[in-house]
């Protein structure tokens, strides 16, 4: 089932995601590392928005969507390379 299927794809993305910054946030200060998010789902685009403490994937027809609650970062998650650093007790993305 291909709804599974994106469906399954976005939760591994979001729970990634979820996982880095909760990594960094629990990490000593001067934290640093990459981590990549794959560019499509099954060849099909999707969208990543952080808002008020919380990552929003969804793909591009909207059938398929992920919200969960994350720590407060500074930037933006983008798709493909990503950079994360503890800084002053903040965390902050590219």
């Amino acid at each position: 089932n291909i709804r599974t299927s994106k469906d399954k794809q976005l939760q591994e993305i979001a729970f990634t995601i979820q996982d880095e910054i909760n990594l960094a946030s629990k990490s000593s200060e001067g934290y640093s590392r990459e981590f990549i998010i794959q560019s499509k789902i099954n060849n099909e685009d999707y969208t990543i928005d952080v808002v008020d403490n919380i990552v929003y994937l969804k793909t591009s027809d909207n059938r398929n969507s992920i919200a969960l609650p994350i720590q407060k970062i500074t930037g933006n998650i983008v798709k493909g390379e990503n950079i994360i650093k503890k800084q002053d007790g903040n965390i902050y993305v590219n």
